[in-house]
């Protein structure tokens, strides 16, 4: 046991550690701008897609499609595999693989940004967390006397 007035290690401990929305403030922070992450370009989806199928080129497409206003998977998502033979020039088989990456892309990101947001919800609350307060653990609030 500790005489009254005694520094004990968790003392020591309290003082020289911050609470913890000071420390962990860049995770936090990191945490909110995650929302705001860019959209998947379309270089960035033509070099996935080659890397999967490399014979057919999917790179020689890129100036057409960015010609048409397709600069991100958001955009390419909207459009049938017709408008990639038709207006892009793709041949059916490039379309249709093209059409079947994409909306796997998009579906993958889709379920990634749910998945950020929910993480974001389970994040624990003290019941006595003010904002102008430290939080301090529990374990340190009562020590033995």
């Amino acid at each position: 046991m500790y005489k009254q007035g005694a520094r004990t290690p968790a003392d020591k401990y309290h003082q020289t550690r911050f609470g913890l929305k000071r420390e962990y403030a860049m995770y936090l922070e990191s945490d909110e701008e995650s929302d705001n992450e860019p959209e998947m370009t379309i270089s960035d989806v033509l070099n996935r897609i080659n890397s999967r199928f490399p014979a057919l080129d999917f790179f020689q497409y890129q100036e057409a499609l960015c010609r048409d206003g397709i600069a991100y998977l958001a955009a390419a998502v909207k459009f049938d595999c017709e408008f990639y033979v038709h207006t892009i020039g793709m041949s059916t088989g490039a379309a249709s693989l093209f059409c079947e990456q994409i909306a796997r892309m998009k579906r993958k990101n889709d379920r990634a940004v749910v998945q950020r947001k929910a993480k974001g919800r389970k994040r624990a609350r003290l019941p006595f967390d003010d904002e102008d307060k430290e939080n301090i653990r529990p374990s340190l609030l009562y020590t033995e006397i």
